[in-house]
């Protein structure tokens, strides 16, 4: 996973899958839990509630937007990624001025 700042308040982040030990790998969805200060922009849906993108057969990235519903306070965005591996979960986000 990787996250650049794109603008005050916004974060592009792309979420790769990984070689798996059978062969390459593919993901297949992301859940986007209940989140603190964040609205996911996924190219297909804008949300601000939970929801799940489930991605094309072969994918081997996905890239959103995370942007802050209030500045100046803390963003966190909860996620798990299911890929041919299984599911995993990690997190998106930082306080009142990180990004």
């Amino acid at each position: 996973m990787t996250s650049t700042k794109v603008a005050p308040g916004t974060l592009r982040v792309t979420i790769s899958a990984g070689a798996a030990s059978s062969g390459s790998n593919t993901i297949q969805q992301i859940r986007f839990g209940s989140r603190a200060n964040a609205i996911i922009d996924t190219g297909t849906q804008a949300a601000s509630g939970n929801f799940t993108v489930t991605l094309p057969a072969q994918s081997v990235a996905h890239t959103f937007t995370v942007k802050r519903s209030v500045d100046g306070q803390a963003t966190t965005v909860p996620l798990t990624v299911i890929d041919r591996c299984g599911e995993w979960s990690t997190l998106i986000g930082g306080g009142a001025t990180a990004f």
